[in-house]
């Protein structure tokens, strides 16, 4: 899976991860659905969020500002 977001800020990258993530699951459970495959290959979930430190704080989700 790839994701390449350019020109974006946290929250935008981390809802392009999270939507992969999504993408790739539901693709796999049309491929079982079909019976291509016999199980869902996926071992544990994955999301994003933005991090970052200002003024000596951390804070989540932070704005592009």
């Amino acid at each position: 899976m790839d994701c390449d977001v350019i020109q974006a800020d946290g929250g935008t990258r981390t809802a392009a991860v999270s939507g992969g993530f999504v993408a790739l699951a539901l693709a796999l459970k049309f491929l079982k659905d079909q019976g291509e495959i016999k199980s869902l290959p996926l071992k544990s979930y994955v999301a994003a969020i933005s991090v970052g430190v200002q003024a000596g704080e951390v804070l989540l989700d932070l704005n592009y500002d």
